[in-house]
């Protein structure tokens, strides 16, 4: 919902945006196009509309208009604010974070020791209707009633003396703008948090803990309650999570440490969003430890992996009971069972390479199993955190482990996960619900061992092997296991066998014989046969294509993109998936056009083009050309041919700009010669080597799935389901 003053409910750029369903550029455009635009409100520092005035203009206009989230909006304020404090060069996106997060709480503040009452609105008001030399005072009057209770939300208040009074004001009045579900908010602000320790690793690991594996962590811990710690808090994503997961619990007590002060001022603010018993502490939890002496019920934790520790500090810690050295992980796992009360269990995030090795760690890692702390460790795939590729390992430890003495449950999930390129891999749910109920039977007594994913040792075992703890030493990855039932693994291979059977099928209906091929050989051009520039061939001069711009104001059209003329059959059946909404260069490509691939030509490779054979029009990328064929001179399939064999491809290497790797020239291009016989022997060819370029795409097919076959074949060998007798 917009802001709302008086009778006016006002919006601002990035609501618009999200109104019509485009990106704010598109509304900038707007405004400098269109004489009859809304002109923005009078009296405020940044431009506000009334929403009437506006969705009449969108709906004359021909946009369609959707309903304000209020959480998106949020994020779009948050997300503008954040960009902002690069172009206006007033420090990091951390210190714009927190000044944006300060004055979201000032005014979403309640008093939550007494009745529920919100922050006076006369002080919230005084502080939006500041001036820039009198706003600081405002800002800080409200900050005392909002922190009275709490010493470190007092600190978490207090704006850094390097922030002028300009971007005070800023802020609040980017702040004002914003309509809020209380119920919401505590949630969004930890998304918006979440995001920012995404998009910035500098923070540390803990900040940047994705939502899926802060998820898993919570579930392996569960049942939670009583005094729940996080030694490295972080911005409190970990804590908010499991804030959210207890709302309703009045016996969860949060506390956590964190050393970075912008993290920790961020993370206080964050934790008092929801309202709950929460203590954060400053410091570094391994030198000053904040909570010495305290037991807690749960504990969890994400230090910063692998780095340094002075092993002569803090020697004689009671802390360290098994050792010290001058790496952190096991020094942290040490901080944790320290603080593990007689029922405790924690979890800590760990880098692989710390479960195995010899020297101080390997004596560290024996004590702990010699004292029966080690309850599980879990190997996760890589690329879950951000700023690093390593697989993730959860190490979980637990003091109460009378059931499950001397044994160890390990987990092999290095191949799960959704990874996509160029983003963070993710675990799905299906997969966090698959390890939990792993460790859930390992609890309670029930088969949990599952061939090539889990497995249990004992401590001998794992002593034995020099107290390493990586899941692939102990779990069976041949054909020891009996837990898959024969009949259905004979069975998979059946079914494959029968692709592969198929696939060979259609090959022998569908290909041309020999003689059939043979006919094509013999194929004779008339005399006639002409030499015509591409040029002469066209409709119209070769357009380039458009970037995929989803947030540009024409409407969405279906594009294409170069992979898939590149990796694809050279003909486009099927409509794209993606939309566009970039400005189009020239006209859209129908059906009958050629798209070529216009850049990296190295004279190395053949060319690749692609017909279009779809119902509607399509956009394509700007490192696609377009040639709209003139179908009364040539068949697009002939001119595909040509241009993909590698005299075509000759001349397209000629027709480019560089020297190694160059782009086509369009100019140039339209000059290239070919020999074009008359339509009758071009539709001959165009028809056979159809049918020759289908009978190798289902070769290629049958190729596949006879590498399906045999793999599944020396699986069900090599576990001991298939004896194969001479």
């Amino acid at each position: 919902m917009a802001h709302q003053t008086g009778s006016k409910r006002r919006v601002s750029v990035s609501e618009i945006a999200q109104l019509a369903g485009v990106g704010s550029s598109a509304v900038s455009n707007w405004r400098k196009r269109h004489a009859d635009f809304p002109l923005p409100l009078a009296g405020n520092s940044v431009d506000l509309f009334e929403l009437t005035e506006v969705t009449d203009w969108l709906s004359l206009h021909g946009k369609d208009v959707a309903p304000l989230d209020e959480h998106e909006t949020l994020r779009r304020l948050w997300n503008s604010w954040i960009d902002g404090a690069r172009s206006r060069d007033t420090g990091s996106p951390g210190h714009a974070a927190l000044l944006f997060l300060q004055a979201l709480f000032l005014r979403e503040y309640r008093d939550r020791t007494s009745a529920a009452l919100p922050l006076p609105e006369s002080l919230w008001q005084r502080i939006v209707g500041s001036s820039e030399a009198h706003v600081r005072a405002a800002w800080d009057a409200a900050a005392v009633v909002a922190s009275q209770n709490s010493s470190a939300l007092h600190r978490a208040l207090a704006v850094p003396a390097h922030v002028t009074g300009i971007e005070l004001r800023e802020a609040v009045q980017v702040v004002a703008l914003a309509q809020i579900d209380p119920i919401r908010l505590p949630a969004t602000v930890t998304s918006l948090l979440r995001d920012l320790a995404a998009n910035n690793a500098r923070f540390g690991p803990d900040a940047g803990t994705p939502a899926g594996i802060a998820e898993l962590l919570i579930r392996l811990l569960e049942p939670i309650g009583g005094t729940v710690m996080d030694p490295a808090a972080g911005f409190g994503l970990a804590l908010g999570q499991i804030a959210e997961h207890a709302a309703h619990r009045s016996d969860v007590r949060l506390l956590g440490q964190e050393i970075n002060e912008v993290s920790w001022k961020l993370g206080v603010l964050h934790l008092n969003f929801y309202g709950s018993f929460v203590d954060i502490a400053d410091g570094d939890s391994l030198r000053y430890d904040h909570f010495r002496g305290v037991l807690a019920d749960r504990i969890i934790l994400h230090p910063p992996l692998g780095v340094r520790f002075d092993a002569n500090e803090n020697l004689f810690d009671p802390r360290w009971q098994f050792g010290t050295t001058k790496t952190a992980d096991w020094m942290w796992a040490q901080h944790l069972v320290h603080h593990l009360g007689e029922r405790g269990r924690g979890i800590m995030v760990m880098a692989p390479g710390a479960l195995a090795g010899s020297g101080r760690n390997a004596d560290i890692r024996r004590g702990l199993l010699d004292a029966d702390l080690i309850d599980a460790v879990i190997e996760l795939p890589p690329g879950l955190l951000p700023g690093t590729a390593i697989s993730v390992v959860l190490v979980i430890f637990a003091r109460d482990r009378a059931a499950r003495a001397g044994e160890v449950l390990f987990v092999d999930g290095r191949k799960l996960g959704l990874n996509r390129r160029g983003q963070l891999n993710e675990i799905a749910d299906a997969e966090i619900a698959r390890i939990a109920d792993v460790v859930m039977a390992w609890h309670e007594g029930r088969n949990h061992e599952e061939p090539q994913f889990s497995a249990t040792a004992s401590v001998d075992e794992i002593r034995q092997h020099g107290a390493e703890l990586r899941p692939q030493r102990f779990i069976r990855y041949g054909g020891q296991s009996t837990q898959v039932n024969r009949h259905v693994v004979l069975s998979d291979v059946r079914v494959l066998a029968d692709s592969v059977a198929s696939s060979l099928r259609e090959i022998e209906s569908s290909s041309p014989s020999i003689a059939e091929v043979n006919q094509l050989l013999q194929i004779s051009w008339p005399a006639d046969s002409r030499t015509l520039r591409i040029a002469d061939l066209l409709r119209e001069r070769p357009i380039t294509g458009t970037r995929h711009d989803p947030a540009g104001e024409h409407d969405a059209v279906p594009w294409i993109a170069t992979g898939e003329v590149t990796g694809g059959a050279g003909v486009l059946t099927d409509v794209p998936e993606a939309f566009t909404r970039g400005r189009i260069k020239g006209r859209l490509a129908r059906r009958g056009d050629l798209l070529l691939a216009s850049r990296g030509i190295d004279r190395s490779a053949r060319a690749r083009c692609a017909k279009i054979d779809v119902p509607q029009e399509v956009a394509f990328s700007e490192s696609l050309m377009l040639l709209s064929v003139n179908t009364d001179l040539i068949e697009p399939d002939y001119l595909r041919l040509v241009l993909t064999s590698s005299s075509g491809y000759e001349a397209l290497a000629a027709a480019t700009t560089g020297t190694t790797i160059g782009n086509l020239r369009a100019d140039v291009l339209e000059e290239i010669e070919i020999a074009v016989p008359d339509m009758k022997t071009q539709r001959h060819v165009v028809a056979w080597f159809g049918r020759l370029e289908q009978a190798s795409r289902d070769l290629q097919v049958a190729a596949q799935s006879s590498e399906r076959f045999l793999a599944g074949l020396r699986d069900a060998v090599a576990d001991g389901y298939l004896g194969i007798t001479a």
